[in-house]
């Protein structure tokens, strides 16, 4: 599987944070700007440590990791708004909102491992919804939005998207 890893600047750069084997491509993004996803409140941060999948918003992961000079993890990806918050759907959604677009996300199963899911026309609430509810998410964080892709294969061979990439995940079987 090949999806998304957070939003991405024009260039396909990373926006906000990203690491990759402990090295910082691009620092954590802590500000509050308006009218942008990525700075919904509270954004968060995907990453892996030791081999534990975590999403934690910007603020604890900041707090975790205060100068990722000295101690970084194995894999960080930042983005936002966070959708599932200690087992709550974020505030910041309505249910029944008529802000359907397609949008891809990573929830951290009850039983550590992660889970990606890639939907077409669906909001935030709806979203965070399935993450808490069927999934059993006590924490999720919205990945991209109207340009999200996700490739499963080969065996599947599905494909959402054109593979316009900027910042990826992806998930390899283990042989």
């Amino acid at each position: 599987m090949i999806t998304n890893g957070g939003m991405f600047d024009p260039d396909y750069s990373p926006h906000g944070l990203l690491v990759c084997n402990h090295k910082v491509y691009k620092g954590l993004d802590t500000r509050t700007a308006k009218n942008a996803n990525f700075y919904l409140q509270p954004n968060g941060v995907f990453f892996i440590e030791g081999g534990k999948y975590a999403v934690l918003s910007t603020k604890a992961f900041h707090e975790k990791y205060p100068d990722l000079k000295d101690k970084s993890p194995d894999f960080a990806t930042q983005s936002g708004p966070m959708l599932v918050i200690n087992d709550s759907i974020n505030s910041n959604f309505t249910n029944g909102s008529q802000n359907m677009n397609i949008r891809s996300g990573v929830g951290i199963l009850p039983n550590g491992n992660p889970v990606f899911i890639i939907c077409q026309g669906i909001n935030f609430y709806d979203f965070a919804t399935l993450f808490k509810d069927k999934f059993g998410c006590r924490s999720a964080l919205f990945l991209d939005g109207a340009i999200s892709e996700m490739f499963v294969g080969p065996q599947e061979e599905q494909k959402l998207g054109d593979y316009s990439f900027g910042p990826m995940i992806t998930v390899l079987p283990l042989k």
